[in-house]
């Protein structure tokens, strides 16, 4: 069974799941470095996660002093 391809911002929300810790962009950048993705890129992947995450999720990705999380919205 063949599958798509997992978006980027899909895999960010995994690591970010995944990790007990947020992540900062250089963090994110150096988990993901087969892939060789710069700043920007990463930039751009977390937008795009934190806007599909709005009004769909009880998510929110959320940016602190060290780096990026998830977490619970405070209406659940």
């Amino acid at each position: 069974m063949n599958r798509p391809p997992v978006s980027l911002p899909h895999i960010i929300q995994a690591l970010l799941l995944a990790w007990r810790k947020p992540l900062s962009l250089q963090q994110i950048q150096e988990l993901l470095e087969p892939e060789q993705l710069d700043g920007a890129e990463i930039l751009a992947a977390l937008e795009q996660l934190e806007s599909s995450l709005t009004n769909t999720s009880p998510l929110r990705l959320v940016r602190v002093a060290s780096g990026y999380r998830l977490q619970i919205c405070g209406s659940y």
